[in-house]
């Protein structure tokens, strides 16, 4: 049995004061089911048997409520935004045991939703691996898609945000080679920066940042993936720092320190 957090102040809440009864009872139903970091397998027979909804009727709470939720790529995971900041877990500490298995759940699904960095999830804005996923059910006269709030999308694991007033999008947008010059240029960079690589050092004092980043290069950033991953935000300028950061949080980048890890500072990658 799970025990959760809940806020009495949320029925004067504007926007949880305004659904309509079945609206309340669907989302106050996923908020029990979820696991502890917000992500629920959806089971459309099983959600009609335990709130007493016929499936018409679930298909509207559902679109209701569809705002405050975000699908997987695969349309079979939801994701309750807000989740983990209303059970009291933000900001995520990887030294705090409760939050280590919320880090997990995360960084699990970091794929299924189209994302590069735990934090990504919560970005304002953050609708999943598209925009208008279709919902897991259908509302029989509509498209029944989920997350289409009219906000600017911001990718935090991208590294970067929509930008007003910078202009047209850089030639790397039209050409890889050009993005991959550009992101090697600045992989050395970062490498050479030695105040950035000890701060990060110290936030993950159990991996070899240097390698882990060249590993995120070599993996993703500095392949066609990575460069169609970067067209998809839609940016001119890409904030290559913040990407390779980001970076350092998905466990599958992570390289850990081998015993003569006490490089000197100059680290450069081959070319």
């Amino acid at each position: 049995m799970a025990y959760r957090y809940t806020n009495t102040d949320k029925w004067s809440d504007v926007w949880f004061s305004g659904l309509k009864p079945l609206a309340k009872l669907l989302f106050m139903y996923l908020c029990d089911q979820c696991d502890i970091a917000g992500f629920i397998e959806f089971n459309e027979n099983k959600a009609c048997f335990d709130t007493g909804l016929d499936k018409q009727g679930l298909s509207k709470a559902m679109k209701e409520i569809s705002g405050r939720l975000v699908t997987s790529g695969d349309g079979k995971i939801l994701f309750i935004k807000n989740f983990v900041k209303h059970q009291k877990n933000l900001p995520l500490n990887p030294k705090n045991p409760a939050h280590k298995g919320i880090i997990s759940r995360l960084e699990d699904n970091l794929e299924l939703f189209g994302l590069q960095a735990v934090e990504d999830f919560f970005q304002r804005g953050f609708k999943g691996a598209s925009k208008g996923l279709q919902s897991p059910i259908g509302n029989g006269n509509g498209n029944g898609r989920l997350g289409e709030e009219k906000e600017d999308t911001g990718k935090g694991g991208s590294g970067e945000k929509p930008k007003e007033g910078r202009g047209e999008p850089s030639d790397w947008r039209a050409d890889f080679d050009t993005y991959l010059s550009e992101c090697r240029n600045a992989l050395e960079s970062i490498l050479q920066d030695e105040d950035f690589i000890s701060r990060q050092q110290k936030f993950y004092p159990g991996i070899d940042v240097p390698l882990s980043i060249e590993k995120s290069f070599d993996d993703f950033w500095g392949t066609e993936e990575g460069w169609r991953h970067k067209k998809a935000t839609h940016t001119a300028h890409i904030d290559w720092q913040k990407t390779f950061k980001n970076a350092l949080s998905l466990r599958s980048n992570q390289v850990k320190k081998s015993e003569d890890y006490d490089r000197p500072w100059g680290y450069r990658i081959p070319v």
